[in-house]
């Protein structure tokens, strides 16, 4: 291919043109011309019956700027921490020949301080990396595998694991992966919580504060609000000014997020107040978030919860949901009556007056349903001699542990979207992708998720190991590539708050 040629393909090519303008022209050229000839378009250029192409280009703008501010929060980190090698250079260069330190300060302090700074620079550079590309990297998930293998023996520590992509409510194929390992988990979880709670008798009938205790299921739902009704200088007004949240999907995606940590609050004041500390110490919960698209099309978020506590009134639960939901800036558009309470059907959610005739009282969808499992009993029958260890893969048979995982399981947009859906779905696909943009789908209480195991030898027990990844579709090339990765127990450092 003569360089003419060449000159003109590698335009369509983002890192060549990169590589063009920094001087190594012949390395492009030579670049591009390859490309070209390997491939028949650019790869960037998805064909049309491509997944998520029209998802790709709605989103495209808000991936781009999501990419400037994680590169500008990587740019302030760094300079925190060349802020702390430049304090402790000036507190070195005062002190020079001082038997006494005219600037005191903290070495350890400072190098803690430059190294959460660095940490928290690579981990933003890491999230901005991943937008321009992350469409691609969700059709290319699974196609590399993952080998872990014990570093002093180099014994392989388990079979090939396949690289997720790690966007759950885009890629299924992440979310039946990740559902797996959470249905574990929550079953797990689960198990030890009953016997905790049983070890301090609160699946007694009869006793004292709220009542037995028992396994919940409960829904949360918002009010089918619209953005011009939301509050001015409410949280939720606060919450859709940026770019692509200005719309009602957002809104009822919002409202439903802030209203859920007030909520929260409420309950475990109320469990405090009636059953004590010690007591209140054995609730437990684990929530899910799922969008369906709603009578109107603008969406109908909701929780899906699970519960381990006393007994909870379903009214008192809708009042507290209801006034969470007014405290975010969403409170007038609660309706005051429904349907029952107009025909005297008997509506559970409303209040009576003084002479027994309905009041006007919030109405918001909350279900709350009692789950009826197995007794605890029967957990210490299946659970002896302290294998708890071994409760993961022991509680499969028991009743009622499919249900409380099925009803907490993971939600993608694939759900509420059909993949080849009608053209006017784009707009309301890219809303819920952007809403959800860096939020939590799932939450369990503090201390409910059981720690996983860390990986370890079986040979040698050696807890250091090491990764490469490997590409199949390239490991038939002299020169394919493999990325090398050595890890060690508690390196990663978490996201920084």
């Amino acid at each position: 291919m003569n360089s003419t040629h060449a000159a003109s393909v590698f335009k369509a090519f983002p890192a060549l043109r990169r590589s063009y303008r920094r001087g190594d022209r012949a390395k492009a050229l030579q670049e591009a011309g390859r490309r070209a000839d390997e491939l028949d378009a650019p790869p960037h250029v998805h064909p049309e019956g491509t997944p998520h192409v029209p998802l790709e280009a709605a989103t495209t703008t808000f991936r781009y700027l999501q990419q400037r501010m994680y590169r500008a929060k990587a740019a302030a980190a760094r300079a925190e921490a060349k802020h702390a090698a430049d304090v402790w250079s000036f507190a070195q260069s005062v002190n020079l020949g001082h038997v006494d330190p005219v600037f005191p300060i903290d070495p350890a302090a400072i190098a803690e301080q430059e190294r959460d700074a660095m940490a928290s620079a690579r981990w933003y550079e890491g999230r901005a990396g991943a937008q321009i590309p992350r469409f691609d990297t969700i059709r290319a998930c699974g196609s590399r595998v993952l080998h872990v293998g014990c570093r002093p023996c180099g014994q392989e520590l388990c079979a090939p694991i396949p690289c997720r992509c790690g966007v759950v409510r885009v890629c299924e194929a992440c979310a039946d992966a990740i559902a797996l390992k959470r249905e574990k988990r929550i079953a797990a979880a689960r198990a030890a919580a009953i016997l905790k709670a049983d070890d301090r008798g609160l699946f007694h009938a009869g006793r004292a504060g709220l009542g037995a205790w028992s396994e919940k299921m409960l829904t949360l739902t918002v009010p089918h609000i619209e953005l011009e009704a939301v509050e001015a200088g409410s949280e939720v007004a606060g919450e859709t000014t940026g770019y692509g949240l200005h719309t009602t999907i957002a809104a009822r995606i919002a409202a439903l997020r802030l209203a859920w940590p007030r909520f929260m609050r409420s309950l475990r004041r109320f469990i405090t107040k009636h059953e004590g500390k010690t007591n209140a110490k054995a609730f437990r919960y684990f929530r899910f978030l799922e969008w369906t698209r709603g009578h109107d099309g603008q969406g109908h978020p909701h929780f899906h919860v699970y519960l381990l506590s006393p007994f909870l009134d379903q009214r008192m639960i809708a009042g507290m949901w209801a006034r969470a939901l007014d405290a975010v800036g969403v409170g007038p558009s609660i309706p005051l009556s429904c349907g029952r309470c107009a025909s005297g059907e008997g509506c559970p959610l409303a209040e009576l007056d003084a002479k027994g005739a309905p009041k006007p009282s919030p109405h918001v969808i909350v279900d709350i349903r009692r789950l009826y499992g197995y007794q605890p009993q029967q957990l210490r029958e299946l659970i002896k001699r302290g294998e708890r260890t071994a409760i993961e893969c022991r509680l499969g048979p028991l009743q009622c542990a499919d249900q409380v995982t099925q009803y907490a399981n993971g939600w993608t947009m694939a759900d509420a979207f059909d993949e080849l859906g009608d053209a006017q779905m784009v707009d309301a696909k890219r809303d819920v992708y952007i809403a959800l943009e860096g939020r939590r789908m799932a939450q369990g209480a503090r201390g409910f998720l059981l720690p996983l195991p860390s990986p370890s030898c079986s040979w040698c027990g050696c807890a250091c190991f090491a990764a490469h990844v490997v590409d199949p579709c390239k490991s038939n090339r002299p020169d394919a590539p493999q990325v090398d990765r050595v890890q060690f127990p508690n390196e990663e450092r978490p996201p920084p708050s």
